[in-house]
């Protein structure tokens, strides 16, 4: 029996991001997308592409990893972020990169107990890079640094209105609410855009994970 089987362009970069993230190497994500045309091949593969083009697709990203390797730090460094990563690192000199991963990238103890998080997280489109400040109790600042969602859905969380319902305490992780805020810790989600607001709340909890982290040590 022959699978014909069909998997979506969608589908597709979910494989990617996801294999990125699982070994750490967000390089492939990044490269696979920009260095060789990816967005084009992927839409095309999406119409036709059955499990030989999945398990096609599985090795060459297992090419790849061998060939870039699976250093978080190294990758994230060769990423299309690298600018805003440098840029960043010159504006706020007290890095904590033990506490950095694959999707915290960079960790800035700030004043009076502020920390300063570099985060990903995958929106609708493509990976959204976020900037937080996490206060002693609350969320004081997100700013969205690099998105590619759609302008008239997704493209809102750049706006100050969506990223004000996140600057919430701490004292619990944030949930996405869809049409009514019920709760303190619930932000209400862009409206056509879950995903994407769902995108932004991870980022905000990791970052209040992560403070965590480093004031229990």
């Amino acid at each position: 029996m022959v699978c014909t089987c069909t998997i979506s362009a969608r589908d597709t970069y979910k494989v990617i991001w996801q294999t990125s993230r699982c070994t750490g190497n967000m390089d492939v994500w990044f490269g696979l997308r920009k260095k060789i045309g990816a967005d084009k091949i992927i839409k095309k593969l999406g119409k036709e592409a059955g499990l030989y083009t999945f398990l096609c697709i599985l090795a060459v990203l297992f090419l790849v990893m061998a060939k870039f390797g699976n250093n978080p730090v190294e990758a994230t460094e060769s990423s299309v972020f690298t600018p805003i990563f440098l840029e960043y690192d010159q504006q706020y000199h007290d890095r904590l990169s033990k506490y950095e991963d694959t999707d915290v990238h960079r960790v800035y103890k700030l004043a009076e107990g502020r920390y300063g998080f570099l985060v990903t997280e995958m929106g609708y489109e493509a990976a959204i890079l976020f900037y937080i400040e996490v206060g002693k109790d609350a969320i004081e600042h997100v700013d969205v640094l690099s998105n590619q969602e759609t302008a008239d859905y997704g493209g809102h969380v750049t706006e100050e209105w969506f990223l004000d319902r996140l600057l919430l305490s701490t004292d619990e992780d944030l949930k996405v609410v869809r049409y009514r805020k019920k709760n303190e810790n619930e932000v209400i989600a862009i409206t056509g855009a879950t995903r994407t607001s769902n995108a932004a709340v991870k980022a905000v909890n990791r970052c209040i994970e992560k403070r965590g982290e480093i004031e229990n040590e």
